[in-house]
């Protein structure tokens, strides 16, 4: 859907800057988009990478978010 498309296109534009932080928001907002299309292994896998930036980070408050 365009939501995706956003996102993806966003992912590329911050992991090209190095920007983890806002990264693992989009990986988050892909995931939870490939989830509601019922891509169940596609959302684990953009999870999984959300999740290891954050861990990666120190950010526990995001862990947590992600988490959830």
């Amino acid at each position: 859907d365009e939501s995706a498309r956003y996102f993806e296109e966003a992912r590329g534009i911050f992991a090209d800057l190095g920007n983890r932080p806002v990264l693992s928001i989009c990986l988050l907002n892909l995931g939870s988009n490939a989830r509601r299309r019922g891509n169940r292994e596609q959302a684990r896998r953009l999870f999984r990478e959300c999740l290891i930036i954050r861990r990666d980070a120190g950010d526990q408050w995001g862990l947590a978010f992600s988490i959830e």
